[in-house]
């Protein structure tokens, strides 16, 4: 078995992971961690290449993404034997490339989740935008390393967790990757990966919040988080000097938007997974973020649940590692987390992976590990028809003893074009379906939406961190046209027509149907919001009215067309119901559907 390589390749730096098995371990062959310098991506990943090659690595490697070229998307599809999955995810993918702008590779694979998650299977589809794959993995190649494409971040946390750490069984995990310009996250139970998200954020905005206050350069307020920073909670907190103390006050006020994170995280693997009751028993924290002074004990006390640091080299042994690489792993510690993950998965063709490669490049594997292997087949095949050409008159009488066997395989074509035919309606039993689901898979962009504001205005405050929403689903809903927006589409001169009500006479070409009987309907994506606010410092009724208040704002300013309905006010066991609903392109219909 070959070594397995791991990599990142950040905007700060390079950090890379060699591994190999020595009997039923796992070791660490080579560790390195290489400072990235250039503005410019090309520069940094060049950069990332000489440190590469200099490492002396060799191995498969798997890349690790992350960020804002990196889209992680689920769907629920009918469950179906293998071939006819492939065919829908095919559909699928190609619909997701072209929403986000075309250039794109992508992978998926089937989770295994629990029964409780419904009837239909979900699937995990990531892509990558080429113009960011693509230059890596061309790094990876011109240091000497083959490679077997992309694989996100979250799976390499999970990866990690599941082979190096012992999985309590029934504990649900959340793994958290703080990196330095993005967050990771994973979530797993009793060893089956149920979530992975990445999502802007990590380190940065800790930079950019002391470059702010203390005016300063970035340079200088990255050393001050690391020399200075805590975040430990108030009451606990112990600072060196007043000068800690600014420091730490300034990154408090930061800090609330990862414990949103976390919240958002479980909001939306609930709505995903179907699995409604789910709750985390424990987080673990890895990543360059997690190094900052306090930041277990705040997520803590944030959450209410234990958090601890991931630490997966715990499990593996280090032994082998030479001294700058033994160094470079001491330096690192939890940042190195996910290139562990990746080194193994890389090193393990059994394990649980996706492999995110440009068409072309995987075209050319396929080709050399399917079609190469078949045109070398058909070599020998044919050699063999040439001989037995040549020994044809001395075949004569067998040949025409076995025209019974050719009539008989010619009735089993025949009954296999029939077979194929049956198939391929059940191909179009299952688009049609596929069809009827397609629309469902649409409410993620609402959903995604209506939770990065609740997540925003979570942490924009304090107080709003007392607000916590244990259930959150989005689905359609048919619900009255409010009259302004009837009025505006009028005035508009159409879009909003039903397929019955298209080109109705009444009220012009393209305008909603009449309002006759009653107000004008349309089937809208509803995202429903069960809250509740923890008694704290400041009453509750009080964090009620500014919240609704401020996400009635961010609504109104960040939602075309959107609504924000409240249903009553809080109710005496703290807890409140509310709804956002998402007007912009309704289009007007008469039945129910």
């Amino acid at each position: 078995m070959a070594n397995g390589i791991g990599l990142t390749i950040g905007t700060r730096s390079l950090r890379a992971v060699e591994v190999r098995r020595k009997g039923p371990a796992w070791q660490v062959v080579r560790v390195t961690a290489a400072p990235l310098s250039g503005e410019e991506d090309g520069a940094r990943v060049a950069s990332a290449r000489a440190a590469l090659a200099a490492a002396g690595m060799k191995g498969t490697a798997l890349l690790g993404l992350s960020g804002k070229d990196l889209i992680v998307r689920y769907t629920r599809v009918p469950r179906v034997p293998d071939w006819r999955l492939e065919m829908l995810m095919r559909f699928e993918i190609a619909e997701v490339a072209e929403q986000s702008g075309g250039d794109v590779a992508a992978d998926w694979a089937l989770l295994s989740l629990p029964a409780a998650a419904g009837e239909d299977d979900t699937v995990m589809v990531a892509l990558a935008r080429n113009a960011h794959l693509r230059p890596r993995l061309d790094a990876v190649r011109a240091a000497g390393i083959a490679d077997l494409g992309g694989c996100p971040r979250s799976i390499a946390l999970y990866h990690a967790f599941l082979t190096n750490c012992k999985v309590p069984p029934g504990e649900v995990t959340l793994l958290l990757h703080l990196g330095h310009e993005n967050t990771d996250v994973a979530i797993q139970r009793d060893g089956a990966l149920l979530f992975g998200r990445n999502m802007a954020g990590g380190g940065r905005p800790f930079t950019e919040a002391l470059a702010a206050a203390f005016h300063v350069a970035p340079e200088t307020a990255e050393r001050m988080k690391h020399q200075k920073g805590n975040v430990t909670p108030r009451q606990k907190a112990r600072y060196a000097d007043s000068s800690e103390e600014k420091v730490a006050n300034t990154l408090l006020g930061t800090a609330g938007s990862v414990v949103a994170a976390v919240h958002s995280s479980l909001m939306f693997c609930k709505a995903q997974t179907k699995l409604q009751d789910l709750r985390i028993d424990r987080v673990l924290v890895s990543g360059a973020g997690a190094r900052i002074k306090g930041m277990c004990e705040y997520l803590q006390s944030g959450l209410g649940i234990p958090v601890e640091p991931f630490d997966p080299f715990e499990g593996v042994d280090t032994s082998a590692l030479d001294p700058q690489s033994a160094e470079a792993l001491q330096e690192e510690g939890p940042a190195m987390a996910a290139a562990l993950g990746l080194a193994q998965m890389a090193a393990d063709d059994r394990a649980f992976r996706l492999e995110i490669l440009p068409e072309a490049d995987r075209g050319k594997r396929h080709f050399m590990d399917h079609t190469l292997w078949l045109a070398a087949s058909g070599v020998v095949a044919a050699a063999g028809l040439v001989f037995l050409y040549s020994q044809a008159s001395a075949q004569e009488k067998a040949a025409n003893a076995n025209l019974a066997e050719v009539n008989a395989a010619l009735d089993r074509a025949t009954r296999q074009r029939e077979e194929g035919k049956q198939k391929m309606r059940q191909v179009e039993a299952a688009l049609r379906r596929y069809d009827l689901i397609r629309e469902e898979v649409r409410l993620g962009p609402a959903f995604e939406r209506g939770i990065g504001i609740v997540q925003e205005i979570v942490g924009s405050s304090d107080e709003f961190n007392a607000v916590h929403f244990p259930d959150v689903h989005i689905r359609f809903v048919l619900v009255p046209v409010p009259p302004d927006l009837v009025a505006k589409r009028e005035a508009e001169g159409g879009g909003g027509e039903g397929e019955e009500g298209k080109d109705a006479d009444a009220g012009g070409k393209g305008a909603p149907p009449a309002a006759a009987d009653g107000p004008v309907m349309a089937r809208v994506p509803v995202l429903f919001l069960s809250g509740i606010i923890d008694q704290r410092d400041r009453p509750p009724s009080l964090v009620f009215g500014n919240f609704n208040q401020a996400l009635q704002a961010a609504v109104k300013a960040g939602i075309p067309d959107g609504m924000l309905q409240v249903e009553g006010s809080l109710k005496p066991n703290r807890t409140f119901e509310a709804k956002i609903v998402f007007f912009e392109g309704w289009r007007a219909t008469g039945d129910g559907r």
